[in-house]
């Protein structure tokens, strides 16, 4: 009989499966290229999964091996591809550049297929499941616009253009390769109505007051508290009065015991969450001016959900 792992992704179906894969038999390692990127999760990919979440150091040397010989999700050097019409390259802050992130530094664009195959272990990776948070958050709205911030592969994006068909969604992101990788799990996908972009989260060229819904979905914890707070403010920036902004992301426990055990628990991966534990997001939006600003936890989902308005 296979041991538990010492961890297991939160998603009770994902953990189920993941306590099936044996680590005695290492499956044929597959041969992923930018033609069967979107294929399902091979069984070396699932033992690899199972291997991380158990033996962490030894599963992080495996990966990285895996990730060196992952097709280039790359594009033209100027990213003139990506990029809003006649906008400029985006700033890129430093951070971004040094730290790695879940063991891997982000501007490598053979990353792609590793954060694709995570849709099986993290219910915010998954459209379907996004869509339903968004529908309860969103429910009854007719937006016309919508701006996801840090979109990464898109699926948020995604989910909330399914939620509205009738309505022009942008997703935008600072890694080129993830923006190209969104748009074509869009295109394959079939929804029409939403399109990505390179851009800084924090900086965008977008009008004021010119988005009906703004959203960031796990994203303010992967950064610094500055650049996080940076975010905030131009959520507002860019969303019309009236509008409304959701914030979907680590949980910021009660108490500071508590918070400093969930640092604890992501040593490694999340190098930031320290930072986003100072932040307090829902202070934050507070102070940049939002009002009805309120709180939830869903229990099917490992996150909080901050939802506001812009006066």
């Amino acid at each position: 009989m296979n041991a538990p792992p010492t961890r297991a992704p939160q998603d009770p179906r994902a953990r189920a499966a993941m306590e099936q894969v044996p680590l005695d038999m290492v499956p044929p390692k597959p041969v992923i290229t930018l033609e069967n990127i979107f294929d399902p999760e091979t069984d070396y990919e699932k033992w690899m999964m199972r291997l991380i979440w158990t033996d962490r150091e030894r599963g992080q040397k495996v990966r990285e091996e895996w990730i060196a010989g992952l097709p280039y999700f790359d594009g033209p050097a100027d990213n003139s591809d990506i990029l809003p019409p006649g906008a400029p390259p985006p700033n890129v802050p430093l951070h971004w550049l040094r730290v790695p992130i879940h063991f891997t530094p982000l501007p490598d664009p053979r990353y792609t297929r590793s954060v694709y195959i995570a849709k099986n272990y993290f219910t915010f990776t998954r459209i379907e499941p996004a869509q339903e948070l968004f529908a309860r958050i969103y429910g009854g709205s007719r937006p016309r616009r919508i701006l996801d911030f840090g979109t990464g592969l898109g699926t948020s994006a995604m989910a909330l253009a399914r939620l509205f068909p009738q309505a022009e969604v942008i997703g935008i992101d600072l890694a080129p390769h993830f923006v190209r990788f969104a748009r074509k799990w869009a295109e394959r996908e079939r929804i029409p109505n939403v399109t990505f972009y390179l851009q800084h989260a924090g900086e965008t060229v977008f009008a004021d007051d010119s988005f009906d819904i703004v959203n960031e979905s796990y994203v303010l914890h992967e950064m610094p508290q500055p650049e996080a707070a940076k975010i905030v403010h131009e959520m507002r920036r860019v969303l019309r009065p009236g509008g409304r902004a959701s914030w979907v992301d680590v949980i910021y426990d009660d108490t500071e015991e508590e918070r400093q055990a969930r640092v604890q628990r992501a040593r490694g991966p999340e190098p930031f969450l320290g930072e986003y534990m100072k932040l307090n997001v829902e202070q934050t939006v507070r102070a940049s001016g939002f009002i009805n600003v309120s709180k939830l936890r869903d229990p099917n989902w490992d996150c909080m959900v901050i939802t506001a308005v812009k006066l």
